[in-house]
């Protein structure tokens, strides 16, 4: 459960207790998340999975985060606890492939190739019909 720790880094402290839990609103915890976890909060758009830290969440924090919330002190709805999380990482978004193309594109060690020339140059071919 250790990984559930860093999720509960970013959850605010409930004011109320177990037994009488004060209510939270989807909004303010999605804010909440935003503030406390920032980027590392982030969401695949590949896998179409939230993550922290690089790592994919598992499916059970996503449909348990309203019982992991009513441990610290707070009331939430079990869907809009999932929609909540779910929009924060959103808000990081972005796109695995996507990041590294752009991060080749304004790589000054990545070098062009030719498309003219891919057989003769990777492949050692000698015949022009090759490069065609």
């Amino acid at each position: 459960m250790a990984d559930l720790q860093l999720l509960r880094s970013g959850l605010p402290q409930g004011g109320g207790t177990v037994e009488k839990p004060d209510k939270l609103h989807p909004g303010r915890f999605a804010e909440e998340l935003l503030l406390n976890l920032g980027s590392r909060l982030r969401f695949n758009e590949l896998t179409l999975r939230p993550e922290i830290d690089g790592k994919p969440m598992p499916d059970y924090w996503l449909q348990y985060i309203y019982v992991t919330l009513g441990q610290v002190g707070w009331r939430i709805e079990k869907g809009a606890a999932r929609d909540a999380l779910l929009y924060a990482a959103r808000q990081n978004s972005y796109h695995p492939i996507r990041e590294y193309l752009e991060h080749l594109e304004v790589n000054p060690q990545v070098k062009a190739a030719d498309l003219d020339r891919l057989a003769s140059t990777y492949l050692g071919t000698s015949d022009p019909l090759y490069d065609a």
